[in-house]
């Protein structure tokens, strides 16, 4: 129960982490991604985030058209906003991950690699003793995937976003159905 909680945030270890098994590495990869809470300090995608996207999972299969919770219809925005923001989280931890798998040495594995990313995305501060072995290049890495999880993947995407054209923005657009699956 420590462990699951302190993999949102807290980043305290009461044991080593290199230690677990790799199911348990696993599971705490998933913990981190995900996150703590909104509101807090808590980094990685946002417990909420998580459940809107289930939640639309959920509706999406029993063949429902509106997404709801706790009775209540949930904005289509909002169902946006997480979404991009789950795609822009898993962009950067995949892109992190792929940049220092490449740079290190095939001696590494992926899952040491992933869980090192996951905690420095997600701000926890979990480590399996890989850190200190890494090249300069990977630490630059985990800086910057660091830097992003504290700040937010929407907020970087919105510094970087640039300037939005107003005729453009106010149009609508007649629909398409797409083949999916």
């Amino acid at each position: 129960a420590f462990q699951a909680v302190t993999t949102r945030t807290a980043g305290f270890s009461t044991f080593q982490q290199s230690g677990m098994h790799e199911e348990t590495g696993f599971l705490n990869i998933i913990l981190m991604f995900i996150g703590g809470s909104p509101g807090g300090t808590a980094g990685g995608l946002k417990t909420t985030t998580f459940a809107l996207l289930f939640l639309a999972f959920h509706t999406m299969l029993r063949g429902g058209h509106d997404i709801e919770c706790f009775q209540r219809k949930v904005a289509e925005d909002s169902l946006r906003v997480a979404f991009v923001t789950f795609m822009l989280a898993l962009g950067i931890y995949v892109t992190g991950t792929t940049v220092i798998a490449v740079i290190e040495p095939d001696t590494i594995s992926l899952q040491k690699i992933m869980y090192e990313t996951a905690s420095a995305m997600a701000t926890v501060g979990l480590t399996v003793d890989l850190t200190p072995v890494l090249s300069d290049i990977s630490h630059v890495v985990l800086m910057l995937m660091m830097y992003i999880g504290r700040i937010g993947p929407m907020t970087m995407a919105l510094i970087f976003s640039g300037h939005v054209d107003k005729k453009n923005q106010f149009r609508t657009l007649p629909e398409a159905k797409i083949m999916v699956g």
